[in-house]
């Protein structure tokens, strides 16, 4: 009896003590909101104030930014013309700091801790938990695009009006940022811009909605195709300057040529066979590369005018093949192997052909192998960091990969079919939308069932849904279709 007794209290007090650490079990222990093994906790808490901001249409700054770059007045006036533009539209700006993910690193809050939603997903994550149909916009405040730095907006509706609210963003970031003033007034200047849509034109009879229809669908791609050729003209203004001093660059080193060899000699010294080919070929082929270069940037009008950022990316494609032969044509004058075309320094493009690679962190990010030539290797081993290419807009000179719409085109121009050591750049090379750094997936909700990766709209579900979330404006916290607008990073 006693030994019976013995047992169950042993056992009763074995239950306690697992009772109690549940208890008391620190809440680090039970992880909640994980992304990759890192928590979003500190994040959600903090989108959850804002968006109790956001209970109401205008614009919200986070009080440890005015000042920097907004002040008081400007807040002010932000507010009311958000307040009273048609979607309705909320907008807020919060620092970087206050959305990365906990537990990366010993500090949380470095700049080099990934975000803890990508960038798109942000303004979901704000959208979700305000519950009301409309326009969203975020404005995220960091040092630099790697640290985090960025504009987004999203309009999420199941019904009519539409708005173009990705043509607004374009425009904000591409006339202003990163004058966040600016940016924000040129951005609720189109906001309340409608899309057009030629299925709203019906007809009376079968032929007249075909035709209203067919009309209406001509004027939104008239109207989106004049948009697209405005983008391209800026761009080609915009670089025109760099690339003529490139050309002009490029003309005098070619200048200083020495004389051809009237015929191309075969190489005997193995790896050198460049048949029909050889100096007088490659020298032909470097004075036509960078005389079709000129000749598109001097053309003042016609067939031959540089207007689109496709055209822009022909010209430095010229420009890098030009340069790339003069390094053949010195090679084999040296009487050396031709090299392989390797992707160009990524200091600046203008050294040609890459050497070597070095390990090196842009502007916040982390360390990753760039391509670089020799004299930028020994810079780099000398502890030194090499003056990267500028292209200057509007007056203002950034690193050439910092430039988003304006970098693409020089970007794929050069590098082609390598790819780029700025992963942000990387991925949005031909259109993608960025993803903030350490996330390796953009997911979205498909028109079936689960999780699909990718852009697009529609409900979704899943850790973070709107079907968990707290609504803080008084609406539906089911998500409705998302219909226009992108994330930009600046």
């Amino acid at each position: 009896m006693t030994a019976r007794l013995a047992r169950l209290g042993l056992a009763a007090l074995l239950l306690g003590i697992v009772a109690l650490g549940l208890v008391i079990a620190p809440a680090g222990a039970r992880p909640t909101g994980t992304t990759g093994g890192y928590g979003t906790g500190t994040a959600d808490a903090y989108l959850d104030q804002v968006a109790a901001e956001l209970a109401r249409p205008g614009l919200w700054v986070d009080p440890s930014l005015v000042g920097a770059g907004l002040d008081a007045d400007d807040v002010t006036e932000l507010d009311a013309l958000a307040a009273r533009t048609p979607g309705p539209v909320r907008v807020a700006v919060i620092p970087a700091d206050a959305v990365r993910r906990d537990g990366f690193g010993d500090d949380p809050s470095s700049s080099y801790a990934p975000l803890a939603y990508a960038d798109d997903e942000l303004v979901g994550q704000l959208y979700d938990r305000v519950g009301v149909d409309g326009t969203y916009a975020l404005l995220v405040v960091a040092p630099s695009a790697e640290q985090g730095r960025s504009f987004g907006a999203f309009q999420y509706a199941e019904e009519r009006p539409f708005y173009d609210v990705q043509g607004a963003v374009d425009d904000a970031v591409d006339c202003c940022a990163p004058d966040y003033d600016r940016m924000l007034r040129a951005f609720l200047d189109e906001a309340g811009d409608e899309e057009v849509d030629g299925r709203a034109v019906l007809g009376w009879t079968a032929l007249g909605a075909v035709v209203l229809g067919g009309g209406g669908y001509g004027l939104s791609k008239i109207v989106t195709g004049r948009r697209r050729r405005r983008e391209g003209a800026r761009v080609a203004d915009a670089l025109r300057p760099s690339l003529d001093e490139e050309v002009v660059e490029l003309s005098r080193r070619v200048a200083a040529l020495p004389p051809a060899p009237p015929a191309p000699p075969q190489p005997t010294t193995p790896g050198l066979t460049d048949p029909g080919y050889g100096v007088p070929g490659r020298t032909r082929r470097v004075l036509d590369l960078v005389e079709e270069a000129r000749h598109r940037l001097d053309a003042s009008e016609g067939d031959a005018r540089m207007d689109t950022a496709s055209e822009v990316e022909d010209v430095v494609r010229r420009l890098a093949d030009a340069r790339y032969e003069l390094v053949a044509i010195d090679a084999l004058r040296r009487g050396e192997p031709v090299p392989e075309p390797t992707a160009p320094c990524f200091f600046d493009p203008r050294h040609g052909p890459s050497t070597t690679e070095r390990t090196f962190a842009p502007e916040g990010g982390s360390d990753r192998p760039v391509p670089v030539c020799a004299r930028c290797a020994e810079s780099l081993d000398a502890g030194q960091r090499p003056a990267a290419r500028e292209l200057t807009v509007d007056g203002t000179a950034r690193p050439y990969w910092d430039w988003d719409l304006f970098s693409r085109p020089y970007v794929n121009g050069y590098w082609q079919r390598h790819a780029f050591s700025v992963e942000r750049v990387q991925q949005t090379r031909y259109g993608a939308p960025a993803r903030s750094w350490g996330t390796s997936r953009t997911f979205s909700w498909s028109s079936g069932t689960g999780w699909s990766s990718g852009g697009g709209s529609g409900r979704r579900s899943g850790a973070g849904s709107s079907g968990r979330r707290r609504s803080f404006g008084g609406g539906r916290s089911r998500r409705s279709s998302r219909r226009s607008g992108r994330s930009r990073r600046f």
